[in-house]
């Protein structure tokens, strides 16, 4: 019996030696690399993106969904950085777009993504772009002094052709095509336009060709050219898209048509335009100019006798912010966010809007945004409160939208046992399993003891437990990162009861 007692108390110290080394060693240090994960050290391992689009449509704007994989969940602070800005441009939120002329048909442009917090990850990531040609288009043309398309074409009158979209899915490439025409009967100009030159004979018909770079073609209208007569000395009105008058409310963008009227019949004529500011305007392929900038202009039309007139064109924009749609946050203009959900936000834009690119502007600490087309998703990072501003800016005006944002803790018993359960289990688990196989050694060492009296040997099994946990919990008070706990002891001691009642309860039961 006695060779047992001494085999009993050798085992049980080899255990309680394991106890302190697993408490106080291995498993402090595998606690020590978790809370590095946890708490520092964070890295992201990799960025997803969904885009269900594969091939691109240049000219548009389309947004990925970018989900970093890794420690940081949602908020990686990523950065997004075309590498290539002149072919592709990239917005804050990792929106891209790139412009509807390049050459050739398709053509691949890369976005760089790093991160603000994570300096060591680095992601490249190509888009494939192509141009779409309109499938259902027209070839018309432009004339000079003419409110619409033509039968007639005038000599020295110039004609601009250019191709018109008629459907309905855009953006298209219908820059990138050429003019067919009979060089017999017109001269090219430097602006583009074309000169007639050459009177067509009597029943003779003439047209243009529009032909796209994947060889699609449309012919215009046809029509014939015939001398100016001297309409052009008794032109007495002159209008800007069809409007009487010498004020007009033009949209910034918008064509300025011009019409000449002798007697009040419509007319062609050539003539010239002077603006205040030459770089304000910009012309398109149909030869009409349109203001870049906002405010009162004035713009001159001077015909070929030398008679002139001068316009006051009133510009307004045609930028405003987004509306929310939400009736409780357009009401309020308040969203308030459990850090444990995302919530997702529509908005609309008024009717005749054509700047639709949005920018987000919010204190990044509190929330990330992820924008769409008509929504975005707040996606909380911690407890505060932030503005959120939705900006457009289009270089000239900027018009904002603006919301608070307040993120509050979810206190629900569910979430409480979800965030507790992780931290606490492995604890329970580990302190309370080994300390109930260590009740189970010491009751058999305490059961073979020389002590005549049941409450002694009780007592000093009782205090074998209690003496092992505080002495290690007292180790931990010299391991770096560690420290003492009461409440670790209450686990240990919690687990040397249960496996005290265990070693009881089956003996019990096998009658011993």
């Amino acid at each position: 019996m006695k060779t047992l007692s001494k085999i009993l108390y050798v085992t049980y110290s080899i255990f309680v030696i394991l106890i302190l080394v697993l408490d106080t060693g291995v498993a402090s240090a595998a606690i020590n690399v978790t809370r590095d994960i946890l708490n520092g050290n964070k890295e992201i391992t990799d960025v997803s993106i969904q885009l269900d689009e594969t091939e691109l449509l240049a000219g548009k704007y389309y947004y990925p969904e970018y989900t970093p994989i890794g420690d940081f969940g949602d908020d990686a602070g990523l950065v997004y950085e075309s590498i290539d800005p002149e072919h592709l441009k990239v917005s804050a939120n990792g929106a891209v777009c790139a412009p509807i002329t390049f050459e050739g048909d398709s053509f691949d442009a890369s976005v760089r993504i790093t991160s603000k917090y994570d300096s060591n990850f680095e992601k490249v990531v190509s888009f494939h772009f192509i141009k779409k040609y309109p499938e259902l288009f027209t070839a018309t043309y432009y004339l000079k002094g003419y409110g619409y398309t033509p039968k007639t074409l005038y000599i020295g009158v110039p004609v601009y052709i250019y191709s018109g979209v008629s459907s309905n899915n855009p953006p298209y490439n219908v820059r990138d095509y050429e003019v067919v025409y009979d060089e017999n009967y017109f001269d090219k100009a430097d602006d583009g336009s074309l000169i007639p030159k050459r009177v067509t004979a009597d029943g003779e018909k003439l047209s243009f060709t529009v032909r796209y770079a994947n060889g699609a073609t449309n012919v215009s209208k046809s029509f014939e050219i015939k001398e100016q007569d001297t309409q052009a000395a008794q032109i007495d009105e002159i209008r800007i898209n069809n409007t009487v008058g010498d004020t007009i409310d033009l949209v910034r963008g918008a064509s300025l048509s011009f019409t000449m009227y002798s007697n009040g019949k419509l007319v062609a004529s050539d003539y010239s335009l002077t603006f205040e500011d030459e770089s304000d305007v910009t012309m398109n392929a149909a030869g009409q100019y349109a203001f870049n900038t906002s405010g009162d202009k004035t713009v001159t039309v001077t015909l070929p006798n030398g008679y002139s007139k001068t316009f006051t064109v009133k510009v307004r924009n045609v930028i405003s912010a987004p509306t929310l749609t939400d009736e409780d946050v357009s009401a309020s203009r308040h969203v308030t966010v459990l850090d444990t959900d995302v919530r997702t936000v529509n908005f609309a834009f008024s009717e005749g809007v054509t700047y639709t690119t949005i920018e987000y502007e919010y204190d990044e600490n509190v929330i990330k945004v992820i924008p769409s087309s008509k929504s975005f998703r707040i996606v909380p990072i911690r407890e505060g409160v932030t503005e959120l501003r939705l900006v457009v800016d289009d270089g000239i005006t900027r018009a904002e939208e603006s919301l608070t944002v307040e993120v509050k803790k979810n206190t629900s018993l569910r979430v409480a046992l979800a965030k507790s359960v992780p931290y606490w289990l492995p604890k329970i688990v580990g302190h309370g399993g080994l300390f109930m196989i260590l009740a189970f050694f010491a009751m058999l060492m305490f059961y073979h003891l020389d002590v005549d009296s049941s409450f002694a040997r009780f007592l000093l099994y009782t205090l074998s437990g209690l003496s092992v946990a505080f002495i290690s919990e007292f180790a931990q008070m010299f391991m770096p990162s560690r420290s003492a706990s009461m409440i670790d002891v209450l686990i240990d001691m919690s687990g040397f009861l249960v496996g005290t009642l265990l070693v009881l309860l089956s003996r019990s039961i096998r009658g011993k």
